[in-house]
């Protein structure tokens, strides 16, 4: 699958620090979810919560971990977990708003966490899926969503990598894929090594589209591995299920059409990352 062109798909129909893992609550067995608890990258190390999906396999899978929008975790993050999981992933719903003293809702404030908080507590995720048995530690990737896809991208770039390892490790090595939906780019940059992809909606008013597709641009003009995917008339918020509605002023609608080819790409894309 060709990754260093941009794809504008014009038939879209708009339809309205040693670090320990510590597992808590529900187990984890084979084919459901479970509830864990990691520690974040971040220098402090505030401990995360997460949801945890496995397929049925007897070998170690590929894994995700997934970052939630600025308005906290939300049901449409689980429709992807599951639908990951039946691809054959593991899959990581990270709760970032988990930790002490932390919001419930960024939206209007962007911070506490801020989305380079975000991006540690992926990394600190990433740590914690290659001590799993079941995850194959080479096979890693990232997935965010809004603010925590304006995370996805900045997880992907060398300036980020060092999070991925404790104190004095002598080599770094972050997540092997990066996919981000509708995300705000400013932390976006021209280190990005590992493949990433880029899901927007051309009529997203809330993260305009227009500066990832610049970044995008520029970072295949420098033959990094970026795939850009634009759908005409997609709003903000594209493949969340529910009736149109406004948000701090701005529009979030579901389009049946952008979302069955988001899942197309994401599927495209991972097998050729961790084929």
């Amino acid at each position: 699958m060709p990754l260093a062109r941009i794809t504008r798909p014009c038939t879209m129909k708009r339809t309205i620090l040693l670090f320990i893992p510590v597992l808590i609550g529900t187990p984890m067995i084979a084919g459901g979810a479970g509830q864990v608890r990691f520690a974040s990258a971040a220098s402090n190390s505030p401990t995360i919560s997460a949801s945890l999906f496995r397929p049925e396999a007897t070998t170690p899978r590929p894994a995700l971990v997934l970052l939630h929008p600025c308005s906290g975790l939300l049901p449409f993050m689980n429709d992807w977990a599951h639908w990951l999981q039946s691809e054959g992933y593991v899959a990581l719903v990270v709760d970032s708003f988990s930790a002490p003293g932390r919001a419930t809702n960024v939206c209007r404030v962007g911070r506490n966490p801020t989305m380079r908080e975000v991006a540690a507590n992926a990394f600190g995720a990433l740590r914690f899926l290659r001590a799993q048995p079941f995850v194959d530690p080479q096979r890693v990737g990232v997935m965010g969503w809004s603010y925590g896809g304006g995370a996805s991208p900045a997880a992907s770039r060398v300036e980020y990598r060092r999070l991925a390892d404790g104190p004095g490790a002598t080599e770094s090595k972050g997540f092997q894929a990066a996919v981000a939906f509708y995300p705000p780019c400013q932390l976006a940059g021209a280190d990005t090594e590992i493949p990433l992809l880029m899901l927007l909606g051309a009529a997203d008013d809330w993260t305009r589209p227009e500066r990832c597709i610049s970044v995008g641009e520029r970072l295949q003009r420098d033959k990094r591995p970026v795939r850009l995917v634009v759908y005409p008339g997609a709003p903000h918020g594209f493949d969340q299920p529910g009736p149109p509605r406004t948000s701090l002023g701005h529009h979030i609608a579901y389009d049946g059409s952008a979302t069955a080819d988001a899942r197309n790409q994401v599927r495209q894309f991972l097998a050729h990352v961790f084929r």
